[in-house]
């Protein structure tokens, strides 16, 4: 699957060009926001007994859509989900090929460094699955790659810049847990929070 990862980031820097003012308003934010980054699902493969020369980390962009509201100055909600395009490696056998979606809620804690400045971490119930390409019948190991599952998972970490009243630069790293017994996910991202 072929992201458009281009016009994505047209579109974070369109809106950041029209809400960013010379100086942001003093005041933490309190209510609703939705956010959009754009990014890479990395996935870590374990051992599934099949020589491989490729690494055991692999990346596909991917992009990330969400929703949430800050209940107070440190405390919030956030439901989102996660597209990714094809991961790959390649063993002895054949060539494992998946796509990633992971869907999930996470409760925030934000802690302000100064007006502009923000510091969150996050922990994550979320729900990921791997569903490989083309299946290559017969290769071994495969199947403990593939799979769906739930997962508890901490922590994640975002920073966050003000650009405006409404308007935050965030940058985020987290983990997914494990969509296979043999292959975990995480995701990198960097894109725009809107606060109502």
């Amino acid at each position: 699957m072929k992201l458009p990862i281009r016009a994505l980031t047209t579109a974070l820097c369109a809106a950041w060009l029209g809400h960013c003012p010379a100086h942001a308003e003093q005041g933490v934010r309190i209510g609703p926001f939705v956010d959009l980054t754009a990014g890479a699902t990395t996935a870590a493969f374990g051992d599934i007994g099949q020589a491989s020369g490729a690494s055991s980390d692999q990346s596909a962009s991917g992009f990330k859509l969400g929703a949430g509201y800050w209940f107070s100055e440190h405390w919030g909600v956030h439901v989102h989900g996660i597209r990714s395009g094809t991961i790959e490696r390649k063993y002895a056998a054949g060539t494992y090929r998946a796509d990633i979606e992971s869907y999930g809620v996470s409760l925030l804690g934000r802690l302000p460094i100064n007006e502009r400045w923000a510091v969150i971490g996050k922990v994550t119930l979320d729900h990921v699955d791997a569903s490989e390409r083309k299946p290559a019948a017969g290769v071994a190991g495969f199947e403990k790659l593939s799979g769906r599952s739930t997962n508890l998972v901490l922590p994640g970490v975002e920073i966050d810049y003000r650009l405006s009243d409404s308007l935050d630069l965030i940058f985020e790293a987290e983990g997914r847990g494990n969509a296979g017994k043999e292959l975990a996910v995480g995701y990198l991202g960097l894109g725009l929070r809107f606060s109502f």
